[in-house]
């Protein structure tokens, strides 16, 4: 009897167990549920620093420029107080093509030294909400200016323009073509090897895995193969405890409204190997956007340079002597 006892307790311990795991199974998704619901559609409020950690290690006194990217106002992004540059900028520069800000600092460094670089702000963010059933016609845009075609994205080469029509087929709706472009690289790409450059579209067609900059140079070379105007966006995540680098794309609609689009994050949300949200249609408030665009032309100290994406600070000219570590730090306000 006491042996049955023992184990008629054992079986019921065991039970409650497991009804216990399967509780907080479902508890910690219903916390995650009502994490996303209420704690990143709504927006929210950052204090940023972007730091930058340089090391001399020669055995020469070094001098170089340093190249940072300065966050635009945007409609779902404000800074709210003036960016403090510390030590003092040697001068801000303006992109041509699309109006990116760039901070310069000129840099003398002893032998065997380090020194840092701060853009510090606070930064209000919006998630976005686009609406996907619009109508609009490809001939609806009146006036279609492209982004300049360049080495990341190829939409004038013969293989991605064939590929784009093959995928479009006779569809003329604007918001439908993007969905079917959207649809077949978040299917037919795999996320993996990041790199802090940028993948080409080419490259992301060709390899068995590229990461979220190769998915979004694909998706805006399709798109604007067919005439959608199409940009790159650059950023970083924030309110994480490491906020790493994310690349996406927005499109630009003939009533000039950006439909944004996120097709690493969408791939890795179908895999189930993520809980950051983004999709056609829809970011969350957590991403910073630096700047815009790829393969950017840059003037500094009076000499022309092409950077991959604004990003990563950046030594000009390149210096293998000198390391660069970025630490991004963000806090909720």
């Amino acid at each position: 009897m006491k042996v049955n006892s023992i184990n008629t307790r054992q079986t019921q311990i065991d039970q409650l167990t497991n009804i216990y795991t399967v509780h907080l199974g479902i508890k910690n998704k219903f916390n995650n549920i009502l994490d996303t619901l209420g704690f990143k559609q709504k927006p929210r409020s950052f204090q940023v620093q972007y730091k930058i950690n340089l090391t001399n290690r020669s055995n020469q006194l070094q001098t170089f420029s340093v190249v940072a990217p300065i966050p635009p106002d945007t409609t779902n992004q404000k800074i709210t107080n003036q960016i403090n540059f510390e030590p003092k900028l040697s001068e801000i520069i303006t992109e041509k093509i699309y109006q990116n800000r760039i901070a310069i600092w000129n840099v003398t460094l002893e032998p065997q030294r380090s020194t840092y670089l701060t853009e510090s702000f606070n930064i209000f963010i919006s998630p976005i909400t686009n609406q996907l059933n619009q109508n609009y016609l490809l001939n609806n845009y009146h006036s279609v200016e492209l982004y300049p075609a360049n080495r990341f994205l190829p939409y004038d080469h013969q293989g991605i323009v064939e590929l784009a029509q093959n995928i479009k087929g006779d569809e003329k709706d604007i918001i439908k073509i993007i969905k079917k472009f959207n649809q077949y690289v978040v299917k037919k790409l795999e996320y993996g090897n990041p790199i802090q450059g940028l993948y080409t579209a080419d490259e992301a067609i060709s390899n068995d895995q590229v990461d979220c900059g190769g998915f979004s140079t694909l998706l805006a070379s399709l798109a604007q193969a067919v005439g959608i105007p199409t940009r790159l966006v650059v950023g970083f995540w924030s309110g994480y405890q490491k906020n790493d680098m994310h690349a996406w794309l927005e499109f630009k609609l003939p009533n000039n409204e950006w439909l944004v689009a996120d097709p690493s994050i969408e791939n890795l949300q179908a895999n189930h190997r993520t809980t950051k949200v983004g999709k056609l249609g829809s970011t969350e408030n957590d991403r910073i956007i630096f700047s815009y665009g790829c393969d950017l032309e840059i003037p500094i100290n009076n000499q022309s340079t092409n950077l991959d994406i604004l990003q990563h600070p950046i030594v000009f000219p390149l210096n293998k002597n000198i390391s660069v570590e970025l630490e991004l730090v963000t806090k909720k306000l």
